[in-house]
């Protein structure tokens, strides 16, 4: 329905912009993720049009609230990991003990299912939400610094805790690429354990 009130257009490189023209287009977006947002810079700039809208119309839509539900029943994770999320497969090639090797590497392949997410994001922090997926996952958050700012990054690496995210991700498809990139990744998972 709310494809009926928009349409979509083609801006630089691969975006796609869905424009809405009238009130009542912007009022069924409103109502369509009105209190589903969960990150708090989305919900902030959602509110910012409510407000605006609010005003212009002489309106009384209320603010939206974070939708702060569990996150095994729904596709949260999915959105994230298309927009930051990597699927990594780190070979080790054998190497013999050496002058300068103390030891011998064995040949080693290993998997890991990260995420990252700007701290702050227009002075709002994705601390609360990149916790809950932390949580959910079963693994550990971290911040580190580069030259954007500070970074919350989430690491899965162990095949028991990796199996709980492709198991998500079978039941909440990712998009485009990084699908072809997870179903690589599950095929390499698959064989490891067999």
């Amino acid at each position: 329905m709310l494809k009926e009130k928009g349409r979509f257009h083609k801006s630089v490189g691969n975006t796609v912009r869905f424009i809405i023209g009238d009130i009542e287009g912007i009022k069924l977006f409103i109502d369509t993720i009105h209190n589903k947002l969960r990150t708090p810079n989305k919900n902030k700039s959602l509110n910012n049009l409510i407000d605006f809208i609010n005003e212009k119309y002489n309106l009384t839509i209320p603010f939206s609230k974070l939708d702060e539900s569990g996150l095994s029943g729904n596709s949260l994770l999915t959105g994230f990991t298309d927009a930051d999320g990597h699927f990594v497969v780190k070979m080790v090639e054998a190497n013999p003990k050496s002058d300068t090797r103390k030891r011998s590497v064995s040949n080693s392949i290993s998997l890991k299912f990260r995420l990252d997410q700007q701290y702050l994001e227009n002075e709002v922090s994705n601390l609360n939400i990149m916790k809950q997926v932390a949580k959910f996952l079963d693994c550990k958050l971290s911040i580190y610094n580069n030259k954007t700012g500070k970074v919350l990054s989430l690491n899965v690496t162990s095949l028991e805790k990796i199996v709980f995210v492709i198991n998500y991700f079978n039941r909440y498809p990712l998009l485009g690429i990084k699908y072809k990139d997870f179903k690589d990744w599950e095929i390499i998972y698959n064989m490891m354990i067999y």
